[in-house]
C-alpha cells in the first residue's frame, strides 16, 4: 500500500504532520476519524467530512456526508481524483490539508508527469465561487464561422438585443444575505439552464432554508424563485479513458432550475447538425455575469445587467484535448475572455443557436501569504493565452430529455 502524507496547513491541526499506509482515510471532527479535527476551532468540520480512498490505483478524495463541502482550488466536489501536492479545504475557508502521494499507486494506471512548481497551470470552473464570495455578469459578442467583420458582430448584438431577457443572473439568499452566484439562461417557459457547479450552491441554501433565485438581465422589477433543478448524473463521476487517466477538466458540468415564472425570452439550442460542424474559427458570442476581481463585483445583484464578449471557438475536441468522434466532442475551446461569476453563460452563434455552456477557463495559481494573518492561500490569474472552456450544449438536450 503506497503511503499517504498529510500535512496541516490551517486550522487547529495547522502544521501538523500524518502518514498512513491505510487504502481508506476518514478525515472530520469525530473521535473515530483518522485525523480528528477540533469543532470548536474549526466550525466548517463536520463529524464524518471526507474520505481519501486509493481506488484503482489513483488517490481519490470524497466527500463522506458533510454540510460545508470539500473544495480543492475553490471549486466544490463531491469526488476527485488527487494530484501530488493537492491541497483540499474542509468547508469554505475551512482548515486547508496537503495531501502527498504517488499519483499512482505501483501496479496501478500510469500518471501524467508532472514536475514541482510553486505556480501551476490548471482548469477550473469560474463563476460559482463560493456562496461567500460575490459573483458578476460577463457577456462576450461573437460572431458565426464564415462571417467576419461588421456584419457577424451586427449579427451577434442583435442575437444578444434578442435574448437580453433570456439571461438572468443567480442568487442566493440566506439570513439576510444575498450573494450572486453565476448566471442562467432560459431553456423553456419555466426551465433554466446552468453549470451542475453553480447550480448545487443554490439548491444547498435552499435545502438549509434560505431562498435562491433568477433575476432577469435588465429587469430590476423581474425575478424568478428557483423551485428545484436537476444535475448531470455523470457531473463529478469519475471518468478515464482507455489508458485509465482522468482529464484534467470536469466533464457534464450542466445543470437545470425549475423557476416559479414565466420567462420573457427563450435561447434556441443547436441542433446535431450543426454541433457536428463545430471548429475552429466558428464565431461565437455569451452573455452572462463575470465579476472576480472586477470593479464593484462586475454586477448589481438588485439590478443586473449582463456583459458581452465576441471571438471564436479554437477547437473542439473530448475531455482529454483530443480528436474524437462526434459523440465523445463534448468540450469546446475559445478565446472569449472570462473570469469567476461568469460560469454557466450561453455560448451562442449568428443565427441565436445556444452551442454550448460557458463553465471554466485556464488559469495560473501561485501560492502566497496574507501580510496580516500569515495564512497561505491560493491566488488565481486568468491565463495570457485566454485558451477558455465550454460544455456542448448537446448535455443540455440530453438533460433535459431525462427530466420528462
Amino acid at each position: 500500500m503506497s503511503r499517504i502524507v498529510v500535512t496541516g496547513l490551517s486550522g487547529s491541526e495547522k502544521g501538523k504532520e500524518y502518514s498512513f499506509d491505510t487504502s481508506s482515510i476518514l478525515l472530520g471532527a469525530g473521535q473515530n476519524c483518522d485525523i480528528s479535527f477540533n469543532p470548536q476551532l474549526d466550525r466548517t468540520v463536520d463529524i464524518s467530512h471526507a474520505r481519501l480512498v486509493w481506488r484503482e490505483g489513483r488517490l481519490w478524495v470524497e466527500d463522506a456526508g458533510s454540510r460545508h463541502g470539500v473544495f480543492i482550488d475553490g471549486r466544490r466536489v463531491s469526488r476527485e481524483m488527487l494530484r501530488s501536492d493537492s491541497v483540499i479545504e474542509l468547508g469554505r475557508n475551512g482548515p486547508r490539508l496537503k495531501i502527498q502521494a504517488p499519483m499512482a499507486e505501483p501496479g496501478g494506471p500510469n500518471p501524467k508527469a508532472t514536475g514541482p512548481s510553486a505556480v501551476k497551470r490548471v482548469v477550473i470552473p469560474f463563476g460559482a465561487l463560493a456562496l461567500l464570495a460575490a459573483i458578476a455578469v460577463a457577456v462576450i459578442l461573437l460572431s458565426n464561422r464564415g462571417g467576419s467583420g461588421p456584419d457577424s458582430d451586427e449579427k451577434l448584438q442583435n442575437v444578444a438585443e434578442q435574448y437580453r431577457e433570456a439571461v438572468g443572473l443567480v442568487v442566493a439568499a440566506h439570513r439576510g444575505k444575498s450573494l450572486p452566484v453565476g448566471t442562467a439562461w432560459a431553456v423553456g417557459p419555466n426551465l433554466y439552464a446552468t453549470n451542475a457547479h453553480v447550480a448545487i450552491p443554490a439548491l444547498e441554501v435552499m435545502a438549509a432554508g434560505g431562498t435562491s433565485y433568477i433575476h432577469v438581465n435588465q429587469r430590476p422589477d423581474l425575478k424568478f424563485r428557483i423551485l428545484g433543478g436537476k444535475i448531470h448524473p455523470k457531473y463529478n463521476q469519475p471518468i478515464v479513458d482507455s489508458n485509465g487517466e482522468a482529464p484534467d477538466i470536469n466533464g457534464y458540468d450542466v445543470a437545470l432550475l425549475q423557476v416559479d415564472g414565466t420567462a420573457p425570452a427563450v435561447f434556441k439550442l443547436a441542433g446535431r447538425s450543426k454541433l457536428e460542424k463545430l471548429d475552429s474559427g466558428h464565431r461565437i458570442a455569451f452573455l452572462g455575469f463575470p465579476m472576480e476581481k472586477l470593479v464593484g463585483n462586475g454586477v448589481s445583484a438588485d439590478s443586473p445587467v449582463a456583459n458581452m464578449q465576441s471571438g471564436i471557438i479554437t477547437s473542439n475536441t473530448d475531455y482529454w484535448l483530443r480528436k474524437c468522434h462526434y459523440e465523445e466532442r463534448l468540450l469546446i475551446s475559445h478565446n472569449l475572455p472570462t473570469t469567476g461569476g461568469a460560469s454557466g453563460s450561453p455560448v451562442f452563434d449568428t443565427d441565436g443557436d445556444v452551442v454550448g455552456v460557458l463553465f471554466a477557463m485556464n488559469i495560473v495559481t501561485s501560492l502566497k501569504v496574507d501580510p496580516t494573518t500569515q495564512e497561505t492561500f491560493l491566488d488565481r490569474t486568468p491565463n495570457a493565452a485566454q485558451l477558455n472552456f465550454a460544455q456542448r450544449v448537446s448535455l443540455l438536450s440530453e438533460l433535459m430529455g431525462m427530466s420528462q
